[in-house]
């Protein structure tokens, strides 16, 4: 569940205008995917633990 804190970082390191004035568009679209790819994980551990709430309780 950690793993948005992945893409909110991801997301700050690009908005930063220093670090990316020097980024390649490669190094930009890395980040991006990478980005992309964590929160598409994140996202399923999310519906993952909503759909098996009720197991854990018995």
């Amino acid at each position: 569940m950690v793993d948005i804190f992945w893409v909110v970082g991801s997301v700050l390191l690009l908005e930063d205008k220093g670090i990316t004035g020097t980024m390649t568009v490669f190094g930009i679209s890395v980040i991006l995917l990478a980005a992309a790819v964590v929160g598409v994980f994140s996202i399923f551990e999310v519906l993952y633990c909503w759909r098996n709430r009720y197991f854990r309780r018995n």
